[in-house]
């Protein structure tokens, strides 16, 4: 079976390893990643950039031009995806992508262009706040953003139906993401499937010398958060919370622009 992947970070590590992973397992992988994507902080600011030279992957890489590096949610340059897929001529298609995806409907229209609906897409979502889901509210900031409102408000429920009607299927890591999917109208099959993890990274070590090496007390009960240090994820509440839990101790693993603010709350609160 010849599948097709089609992800913006394609050439970050995680991603690299879900990718050998397939082609182990005997799968004729094909993937189109862009030719450079530059990542905000928490997403390798420094970005990525496709090198021919250095690639020597178990899989056939398609290097595709994003309209923007700055913003893959511009979508990929579409005559340079659509040769891609045309080329590739693959049996699945799988985008590393959300429901709500500019690229995805990018590559529905080639795939309809192409071969009909005899090549399925599918897509993978993370989404599990609604409000993506909803048509953004008009508040006037300044004309730009205001007339970016309009024209999203206008494009989202075209995107929604044409994803709608077709879209053949939708994978999800968790149960927000379908619930909100099928709110949205969409009736294709949907499945709960959890992102990957790589065993030989992630396994169970010496909990009382990683305690040591980070100065905690070997009998504290830990809470952890893994992810971007952004206000959104409600980082400033757990810490709030945290302090009513004196035998409780909580450890923030990431990055991101609120971890200053974050430290500092943190030394407020003692």
């Amino acid at each position: 079976m010849k599948v097709l992947i089609v992800y913006h970070v394609g050439l970050a590590s995680d991603a690299k390893s879900l990718f050998s992973e397939y082609a182990k397992q005997g799968i004729d992988l094909s993937v189109i990643l862009p030719e450079k994507i530059i990542g905000g902080e928490g997403y390798a600011p420094e970005g990525f950039t496709f090198d021919k030279q250095s690639s020597k992957e178990n899989y056939k890489i398609f290097p595709v031009a994003l309209k923007n590096p700055k913003n893959y949610g511009a979508g990929f340059k579409f005559f340079q995806l659509f040769a891609a897929i045309k080329m590739i001529k693959p049996d699945v298609i799988y985008v590393l992508d959300e429901y709500t995806s500019f690229y995805l409907s990018q590559v529905i229209l080639c795939r309809n262009m192409l071969y009909g609906r005899k090549v399925p897409v599918i897509c993978y979502a993370f989404q599990n706040v609604a409000s993506f889901f909803k048509s953004p509210k008009m508040v006037f900031t300044s004309p730009a953003r205001f007339v970016k409102r309009i024209m999203r408000k206008i494009a989202q429920p075209t995107l929604f139906l044409f994803h709608k009607k077709y879209l053949d299927g939708v994978m999800a890591c968790n149960n927000e993401a379908i619930e909100n999917i099928t709110n949205a109208g969409a009736k294709m099959p949907k499945e709960k499937i959890f992102w990957g993890v790589d065993f030989a990274k992630f396994y169970p070590k010496d909990k009382a010398r990683c305690r040591e090496q980070l100065g905690m007390l070997p009998n504290v009960k830990l809470i952890g958060y893994v992810g971007r240090i952004i206000e959104e994820k409600g980082v400033d509440e757990a810490l709030q919370a945290a302090r009513n839990l004196s035998e409780y101790h909580l450890a923030f693993v990431g990055i991101g622009e609120h971890e200053v603010r974050l430290k500092k709350l943190a030394s407020d609160l003692g």
